[in-house]
C-alpha cells in the first residue's frame, strides 16, 4: 500500500508518521499538517504524539536520523492493530533526498501495517525473513527435502507444486532470485492478476511464479481465467 500524497483524514487506528524537528516546533509542511490536523503536541518531537508518530530530521545528517526510524520500526512491530502512514519524511525542509531517506525504512518492508511514500519500496536494501517464514506460507512444501514427506500424490501434480514453492522459497535468498520474483509480479500484475483471491493466505509473489510457469507450460496461450481456474481447481484443491 502507499501513503497518498495528501491526507485529509486518519481512521481511528491509523496513525500519521512525520518529520519533525527535536523542540517539536511544527511550523511547517507534513509537520504543521500533524499538529493542525492530527493532534500532534507542539513540543514533542520524537515518537506518538495525538494521532501521530514524530521522527526528528534537522539535528544533522543521515546517520542521526536512523535511530529514530529503528524505534518506530519497533514501535510498529509491537502495535499490529494500528496502521502507519508514513510520509515523505525529511524530504521537505530537512533537505534530504527519497534515496537517502528510503533505505533507513528497510527494515520495516515486511510490515503489513506500514504504506511508505510512492518509488519509496524500489529503494529499500532488501533483508529477507528467515526460510523458516516463507515455507509457513507454502501449501505443500515443508522444506524437507524429500518429496515423499510432503504428501506427493502418486500422479506426480503435487511433486510438481512442491518444487515450484520450494523455487520460490530459494529465490528469496539470492540476487537473481528476488529479480525473478519481481519479473514474475510484473507480468502477474499486468494481466490484472494482482488482487486474484487476495484474502487466501497465498503470497503473492507465490501466484505470480505460479502464473509464471502456468504461463511456461501453456507456451503462452492461455488467459488470466484460465489461470484463474487452474489455481482454484488445482492448487488449492
Amino acid at each position: 500500500m502507499t501513503t497518498p500524497y495528501y491526507i485529509e483524514k486518519l481512521q481511528p487506528n491509523e496513525i500519521f508518521v512525520f518529520g519533525s524537528n527535536l523542540r517539536g516546533a511544527h511550523g511547517g509542511g507534513a509537520a504543521r499538517q500533524a499538529y493542525d490536523c492530527f493532534g500532534a503536541e507542539w513540543g514533542v518531537g520524537v515518537g506518538r504524539t495525538g494521532q501521530c508518530y514524530a521522527i526528528p530530521t534537522m539535528q544533522g545528517g543521515v546517520e542521526t536520523i536512523k535511530p529514530y526510524v529503528d524505534e518506530f520500526v519497533r514501535y510498529a512491530e509491537q502495535h499490529p492493530e494500528l496502521f502507519f502512514w508514513v510520509t515523505r519524511i525529511g524530504c521537505g525542509i530537512a533537505g534530504f533526498t527519497d534515496s537517502q531517506m528510503a533505505p533507513l525504512f528497510s527494515a520495516a518492508q515486511h510490515l503489513a501495517n506500514v504504506a511508505f511514500p510512492r518509488g519509496w519500496r524500489e529503494l529499500f536494501v532488501y533483508t529477507p525473513r528467515p526460510r523458516e517464514y516463507y515455507i509457513s506460507k507454502c501449501m505443500y512444501y515443508s522444506g524437507d527435502s524429500s518429496l515423499e514427506d510432503d504428501g506427493c500424490e502418486s500422479d506426480g501434480r503435487n511433486a510438481i507444486v512442491v518444487d515450484y514453492e520450494r523455487v520460490w522459497v530459494d529465490e528469496h535468498f539470492t540476487e537473481d532470485g528476488i529479480e525473478t520474483l519481481r519479473g514474475n509480479l510484473e507480468g502477474y500484475k499486468e494481466y490484472g492478476l494482482e488482487h486474484f483471491n487476495e484474502d487466501d493466505g497465498v503470497p503473492v509473489t507465490l501466484k505470480a511464479l505460479l502464473w509464471s510457469r502456468f504461463m511456461h507450460w501453456s507456451s503462452g496461450h492461455e488467459t488470466a481465467e484460465d489461470f484463474m481456474a487452474w489455481y482454484r481447481e488445482w492448487y488449492l484443491r
